[in-house]
């Protein structure tokens, strides 16, 4: 799976072990499974997943947050100039781009990624 500047290849080698690569813009890991980490290798696996989806997410929040906005923008300075007019519209797009202003800016997102560094150092090498 690749998105953006992420990617994530999960492979069989000769021997079929497992191998994973994930690729990121400033790291590259390339992790075989062998008979000393055969027991964490899919734990590994797993908080990979996990980092590639959170990064899916966080990509798809930022957009959409800022599509909201703009959205919250054009209702309120488009309309009648002389009527203060609420807008439930103007309302609502507001409160769906603060949820994905959390989802976006969320600092817990980023935890998964130093999993992924602890699993390779303590278990993987």
């Amino acid at each position: 799976m690749k998105f953006g500047e992420y990617e994530y290849k999960l492979t069989y080698d000769q021997d079929d072990k497992r191998v994973l690569q994930i690729n990121t813009g400033s790291k590259h890991t390339k992790t075989e499974e062998t008979n000393r980490n055969a027991e964490y290798f899919e734990d590994y696996v797993i908080t990979a997943k996990k980092v590639f989806k959170n990064y899916v997410y966080k990509i798809y929040a930022s957009v959409s947050m800022a599509l909201m906005f703009i959205l919250v923008l054009t209702q309120c300075f488009n309309g009648n100039k002389d009527k203060k007019t609420v807008s439930i519209l103007s309302n609502l797009f507001l409160v769906i781009g603060i949820i994905f202003a959390i989802i976006a800016l969320n600092p817990n997102l980023d935890y998964a990624e130093q999993d992924l560094n602890v699993y390779i150092n303590e278990y993987l090498e």
